[in-house]
């Protein structure tokens, strides 16, 4: 998640930054807030390819 929002810093940094705000510990930014909308109404960036589960 933090790589599709272009979030910056190290890994183990951002996945910490995305658990705190999961977890309502840290303020979602308003760009967060905008990209997270447009990703659940269905936008993709350019050459996206659904994760394979399973």
């Amino acid at each position: 998640m933090a790589r599709a929002l272009r979030l910056g810093g190290p890994p183990n940094k951002l996945e910490a930054r995305m658990a705190e705000m999961k977890a309502g510990n840290r303020d979602i930014s308003r760009p967060v807030q905008v990209a997270m909308e447009a990703f659940l109404s269905g936008w993709r960036l350019t050459g996206w390819s659904e994760p394979v589960i399973g």
